[in-house]
């Protein structure tokens, strides 16, 4: 049980980091991409 929700944390996490390198390349994509 709490592997599961250990890999969903870093899972989340890596798509927020993701999400803001994405942003910071790329200022003038849409925000709901």
């Amino acid at each position: 049980m709490y592997l599961k929700s250990f890999v969903a944390w870093g899972l989340t996490i890596w798509v927020a980091m993701a999400c803001q390198q994405a942003m910071a390349q790329a200022p003038a994509a849409p925000a709901a991409a």
